[in-house]
């Protein structure tokens, strides 16, 4: 991918003899390209985009062993509950950004380091509307994060996030 901010999206199936290097920068890739047998593949990516991953899907992050997973983005449609786990949360926290609606749809995020007794977990949601518009970015659940912080993107009324967390 080179520097910069890089983008691998779709839904094309990705050998596992295949070597996909984001590079330096904040790189993003689709979710829906990777399963257990592949994940190693992937090098250097941030952010995991869900759009498209579909009812009951799973994602252990911890098999993306050459990539630091520093958050995710909600960029469009997906369907019914899907999971990350082994999220690993750093100092800054963890980050979920949101560029497209995806009402109805259930997410969780599983931290391997998250715990209830703790006292700096945090979630940083983000809507980046698009031209202005506002976005709904389901019900996510996570368990173990005591602060969330929310930036609205400019809009005062309209974006919709149902957030679900037993130390909140």
């Amino acid at each position: 991918g080179g520097s910069g901010a890089d983008r691998l999206l779709g839904t094309t199936t990705v050998a596992n003899t295949s070597s996909i290097d984001g590079g330096t920068g904040i790189d993003t890739v689709s979710a829906t390209l990777i399963n257990a047998g592949n994940a190693a593949v992937f090098k250097n990516f941030e952010l995991l985009d869900l759009a498209g991953t579909a009812n009951s899907g799973s994602l252990d992050v911890s098999q993306l062993v050459s990539s630091t997973v520093t958050g995710v983005v909600i960029s469009g449609p997906s369907t019914g509950n899907y999971s990350l786990v082994n999220l690993i949360e750093s100092t800054s926290g963890f980050n979920v950004n949101v560029t497209g609606s995806t009402p109805g749809s259930f997410l969780t995020l599983g931290f391997a380091s998250a715990s209830v007794s703790g006292s700096s977990d945090m979630l940083k949601y983000t809507f980046n509307n698009l031209a202005g518009t506002a976005t709904d970015a389901g019900s996510i659940t996570s368990q173990g994060i005591e602060t969330i912080m929310i930036s609205s993107g400019g809009l005062t009324t309209g974006n919709t996030l149902r957030i679900v967390d037993n130390a909140a």
